[in-house]
Parts: C-alpha cells; structure tokens; sequence
C-alpha cells in the first residue's frame, strides 16, 4: 500500500505531536500535583499552629503523615500524559478522515454536475 505525502505528513506530525504532547501534559500535571502537595503543606501548617506550641511537632506530623501516603505516592506517571497525547490524536484523525471524505464527496457531485 503506498501512502501519498499528505498521509506520511500526517504520520510524522502525529509522531511528533506524542513526543511533544506527551512532554506537555506530563509537565503540566507534574505541576498540578506539586500545587497539590505545596497546598496539602500549607493546611497542615495552619492546622499544627491552632494548639499549644510544644505540640506543633506532633500535629504537623500526623497532618502530613496522613496525607503524604494519598499524595506523594500518587504522582502522575508519564504514561498518563502519552495516554492524553494518544487520544487527542486518534480525535484528530478521524475528524481529518472525515472531512476528507466529506470534501472528496462534494468535489466528486461537482465534476458529476458540469
């Protein structure tokens, strides 16, 4: 099967765009997740500074020792971003092959009516 240039265009923008994509989306919820934890940091400070000063140590600790199991181990791995990048491109393609289609099918009624 041959495959014209503007499918090996498609193919090759596609390869990049699950590099590139993949590198983005998992920039973007490594930064999420650090925002979550540096909040999770921040009510866990404000929690621990409400009693007696000699035991902010211990609040401080059960607070994040709570919270570091549910946060901290659930770091986004970066297959979730490639999972994201993928679904966006199987999107674009069938919305390409579409219009394709759709265009291919309205220049074909035009040749028919001349």
């Amino acid at each position: 099967m041959q495959l014209n240039a503007w499918t090996r265009l498609a193919i090759v923008v596609t390869g990049l765009w699950l590099l590139g994509g993949s590198i983005y989306f998992s920039v973007r919820m490594q930064s999420d997740w650090s925002n979550t934890v540096s909040i999770t940091r921040d009510i866990c400070v404000r929690l621990a500074e409400r009693g007696p000063r000699d035991q902010y140590a211990a609040r401080y600790g059960t607070c994040w020792d709570e919270w570091e199991a549910k946060i901290i181990n659930d770091a986004p791995p970066f297959r979730h971003a490639l999972y994201a990048a993928m679904g966006i491109a199987v999107v674009a393609w069938i919305v390409g092959l579409i219009g394709l289609t759709l265009v291919r099918w309205i220049l074909a009624g035009r040749k028919k009516v001349r």
